[in-house]
């Protein structure tokens, strides 16, 4: 199993959720998919069903052009997202020719992890995978009311076990509003009695590409700033079992009003286009078909905007 994985030794609250490496390198977003298996209440992504069209995905075929071309950059860490990655029944190959592209490159997932089987962990954990991140909301009755009641919450926590018990890294992802707030120190010590390896509490984006209602989710300021006292106190608490972090409550409004000025990240939207980060890519906002231009080329175009 790869064990270089820096990017999870990062704890300190930042502005973005593409979490960075200790390391110089370029981090690729891949946004793999737009379907899912599941309608979030606070998604930040414009999802479509998990049995709607695929034709303006990329292919397997198109995806392997693109991992060809990791060697330009290079590329030190890609975050494969969506929608739903599992949905896509290619995507162990797409991680197996990665990983034999490129053994030292740092491979991150995120899934809702419904989907994955026992079978499939093992496969992820053949291949290397770094980490897994997986949405862990709070108790069932939370966990319900974000997902949906359809949302199988035994299996959810049948998987990350698994995960957690193969040896692969799992960062649980806890989105901030008013319905996860009230449960926040149960859910980080759910998340250490299961064993992930860090645990991630993100704030509520609200971007112009999402199609979801947001309206009684958002949290006052001043509840904000009272949550994230308590989560400094519980850093504390659990310092020696659970690496605890933050994510977009401080810096500059990540909003996908504007390109950020971080120039070691590129990302590939659902669509195969080229953009600088999935949170920019608005109807306005510039693109570049991965299937006719150089993962290089696009790089290198997005950062001499910047």
């Amino acid at each position: 199993m790869n064990k270089k994985n820096e990017s999870l030794r990062i704890t300190e609250d930042v502005q973005c959720r593409y979490r960075a490496l200790q390391k110089n390198g370029v981090r690729l977003i891949w946004e793999l998919t737009g379907r899912c298996n599941l309608h979030c209440r606070h998604c930040f992504a414009a999802v479509a069903s998990a049995g709607a069209s695929s034709a303006r995905e990329l292919t397997t075929k198109q995806a392997f052009s693109v991992i060809d071309q990791f060697r330009e950059l290079p590329v030190a860490k890609v975050m494969l997202t969506g929608g739903e990655v599992m949905v896509r029944k290619d995507l162990e190959c797409i991680v197996e020719y990665m990983r034999h592209k490129n053994k030292d490159i740092v491979i991150d997932i995120t899934t809702n992890a419904l989907l994955l089987t026992d079978e499939t962990i093992k496969t992820l954990q053949a291949c290397g995978i770094d980490e897994i991140s997986v949405s862990l909301d709070g108790p069932e009755a939370v966990y319900k009311n974000v997902r949906g009641k359809n949302a199988d919450y035994g299996k959810l926590l049948h998987n990350i076990q698994r995960l957690c018990d193969s040896g692969i890294h799992v960062d649980g992802i806890m989105v901030l509003n008013r319905l996860t707030v009230e449960t926040i120190e149960e859910t980080i010590d759910l998340a250490c009695r299961l064993g992930l390896s860090s645990f991630t509490i993100s704030n509520l984006d609200v971007l112009p590409h999402s199609d979801f209602d947001y309206e009684g989710l958002r949290l006052t300021p001043e509840e904000i700033e009272k949550s994230l006292r308590q989560i400094d106190r519980l850093r504390e608490i659990y310092a020696q079992k659970l690496i605890l972090r933050t994510t977009g409550f401080t810096g500059t409004d990540c909003s996908g009003k504007q390109i950020c000025t971080n120039k070691n990240i590129l990302a590939i939207n659902r669509n195969g286009m080229y953009c600088h980060c999935l949170n920019a890519y608005t109807p306005e906002e510039d693109f570049l078909d991965s299937r006719s231009v150089t993962l290089g080329s696009a790089f290198e175009y997005f950062n001499g905007r910047i």
